[in-house]
């Protein structure tokens, strides 16, 4: 019987070393990943204009009242048509943008005031909007009527954005002369804070 166990012993010796070098074979197969490197360039925008396209053109009339010794009538003196529109992507650094607004050439005639509003924003775009000064009297001297402007895009045209109330009021009828046209040119500009 001792025999059979040293031939069993044998058998075992011959598999256990066989078991290993199975066990120490590689297998090669074909590699299946790669890489690849994109590169994001994303550009700094300050894009601003006034909608409607082609209907920046507003008339401000003041009108006769038709009994003596009221004043003149500015109920005709006012226009809320236009809406600012604007898209901003700010440069690393920096903090948010401005709408400032004046009168760019031309002036307001003597005795009268011309007020401009900007009402909050609405429409269908996205990001952190402007916040409205209120109403301003415009002058030749660029103020502020939006700030704290931030990434985002108003959405184009009337009904996005920001919405224009401009009026026409009297501040001195003594100031106050007969004159059939006036034209002037308001100019609006975004730009960094």
């Amino acid at each position: 019987m001792a025999m059979k166990l040293i031939n069993a012993n044998k058998k075992l010796l011959f598999f256990i070393p066989a078991l290993f070098l199975l066990a120490s074979v590689n297998v090669n197969g074909q590699d299946d990943e790669d890489d690849c490197s994109l590169a994001f360039s994303i550009p700094e925008i300050a894009l601003l204009d006034i909608e409607p396209t082609g209907m920046s053109n507003i008339s401000l009339t003041l009108t006769t009242n038709p009994e003596s010794g009221l004043p003149v009538a500015t109920s005709g003196a006012t226009n809320d048509d236009l809406w600012i529109n604007y898209t901003s992507c700010l440069a690393t650094g920096s903090s948010n943008r401005s709408v400032s607004v004046h009168i760019a050439s031309g002036s307001v005639p003597g005795g009268l005031r011309l007020r401009l509003t900007s009402s909050s924003y609405s429409g269908s775009g996205q990001g952190s909007f402007g916040t409205p000064a209120g109403t301003i009297n415009l002058s030749a001297t660029p103020q502020t009527i939006i700030s704290g402007i931030g990434r985002c895009y108003t959405g184009n045209g009337q009904n996005n954005g920001h919405k224009l109330n401009y009026s026409l009021s009297i501040s001195n009828y003594n100031l106050l002369k007969y004159n059939n046209s006036t034209t002037i040119q308001i100019a609006f500009t975004l730009t960094d804070n």
